[in-house]
């Protein structure tokens, strides 16, 4: 199964990534692995996530206050965004 990043998603991952590096040493790392257990399951069972709208699910990292927003396509998943659970809702509606 594909898996396609939006731009900003990586973005987020990233900036998440660094966030949590600075906090602590490996903590980034520790993020990264959540995200990777965390798609790997969506890979397996994509519609695990809870639908918010549209198709559009979100599902919540196990260790971390974040979510992944994303959608199915033929053949994959795109995640709209790495979204923090205190962030303003639904900042990312215009990735649709």
């Amino acid at each position: 199964m594909k898996v396609r990043l939006h731009p900003e998603a990586l973005e987020e991952l990233n900036e998440t990534v660094q966030y949590y590096e600075q906090k602590a040493p490996s903590l980034g790392l520790s993020f990264i692995i959540d995200f990777e257990e965390t798609i790997d399951r969506l890979i397996l069972l994509p519609e695990s996530g809870n639908e918010i709208g549209g198709g559009v699910r979100r599902f919540v990292f196990d260790k971390f206050e974040h979510s992944i927003i994303y959608f199915n396509f033929a053949g994959g998943l795109e995640i709209l965004a790495i979204a923090h659970m205190r962030r303003k809702p639904n900042y990312w509606l215009y990735r649709v």
